[in-house]
């Protein structure tokens, strides 16, 4: 889970979409009339992955920015 910006263009791709989306995980089309003038509730989102953003940034505020950082320098000197 992830903050996300799409312009104008991708936006427009999203709404033209003739195939119904398989998961509401990723499917901006109903989150982005959330967002928009008619304020649709879209899904509530999945606990797991909001316990799993919690950890996630609590674990780079507790070992620093610089160590998390340090272990991809090192995967992508492999």
């Amino acid at each position: 889970m992830s903050p996300i910006t799409v312009n104008p263009a991708a936006e427009e791709v999203f709404r033209k979409r003739k195939t119904k989306v398989q998961s509401w995980y990723f499917d901006l089309t109903t989150a982005m009339n959330y967002w928009g003038k008619d304020r649709l509730y879209h899904h509530t989102p999945p606990i797991s992955l909001i316990f799993a953003l919690r950890e996630a940034m609590r674990l780079v505020l507790e070992e620093g920015w610089k160590l998390a950082g340090s272990g991809t320098a090192r995967i992508n000197s492999r």
